[in-house]
């Protein structure tokens, strides 16, 4: 597992640059879903919080690479759109709504600039879904409601394309 260091001083290469970031999201999950397992019941989210710190440095780490092509332009946004959501669904597992919103509409707004693909599919569904059920749970079920339709206008609309279902 690279150090933020690491990563810092990692050549600009797309490749490498991809993996380090993958490796570092994997890291945190492991973090988040793994270790919290273990932590204190005076510190619930102990291991959470840290896992979305790491979330988050890992998040600005990926707008500092330059991409020099559309395709890397396209990874770099799936990565960050990733980890957006990420992070927002660690916020809603630490009951903080406004974080979790603010997050996972980020998810939206940056995968929202790529065509929808069989790349990123799921994560718009899934951004979506866990969307509404921040919307739900303020009891706006008239917002949660249309968060769904969208996510099931995008599932049709791609579902209705040529592109192959993603694997």
């Amino acid at each position: 597992m690279a150090t933020l260091e690491e990563l810092a001083r990692a050549p600009q290469d797309m490749n490498q640059w991809h993996l380090s970031i993958c490796s570092h999201v994997a890291e945190s999950r492991r973090v988040i879903e793994e270790l919290s397992k273990e932590d204190p019941p005076t510190e619930p989210f102990k291991s959470k919080y840290a896992g979305r710190n790491m979330l988050k440095s890992a998040l600005q780490r990926s707008q500092s690479f330059n991409p020099s092509t559309d395709q890397e332009t396209s990874r770099v946004r799936c990565a960050q759109a990733t980890i957006f959501y990420y992070i927002g669904q660690v916020s809603v597992e630490v009951e903080e709504p406004k974080e979790a919103e603010k997050n996972l509409q980020s998810c939206l707004d940056v995968i929202g600039l790529e065509p929808v693909n069989k790349y990123n599919i799921s994560l718009r569904l899934h951004a979506h879904n866990v969307l509404a059920t921040v919307w739900s749970g303020r009891n706006d079920h008239d917002k949660a409601y249309q968060l769904l339709e969208k996510g099931k206008e995008l599932h049709a609309g791609y579902l209705h394309s040529k592109e192959p279902p993603p694997r």
